[in-house]
């Protein structure tokens, strides 16, 4: 099976947290969310959000804002590749 990458914003919302937990049961995924800086961790939200659930997916929460520009504030970087 092919491992797919899906980035996506909105999470910690009603319908993106609902999105998450159906993303997170399937196997060869890795999530990667974009959450906006809020002077506190979300982790323990987007955790408490996905509890009872049979997560299968690798999640990777990063700490941004869309409205940041180019950078989305963050170490967004780092999901960036380029092909030569």
């Amino acid at each position: 099976m092919i491992r797919q990458t899906i980035f996506m914003t909105g999470a910690t919302g009603t319908v993106g947290s609902e999105l998450l937990r159906r993303l997170m049961t399937r196997e060869d995924t890795t999530i990667n969310i974009l959450v906006r800086r809020a002077g506190y961790d979300r982790r323990p939200q987007i955790e408490y959000g996905l509890r009872g659930i049979d997560s299968r997916a690798t999640l990777n929460v990063l700490d941004g804002d869309l409205c940041a520009g180019e950078t989305l504030g963050g170490p967004i970087a780092r999901l960036i590749r380029t092909r030569d």
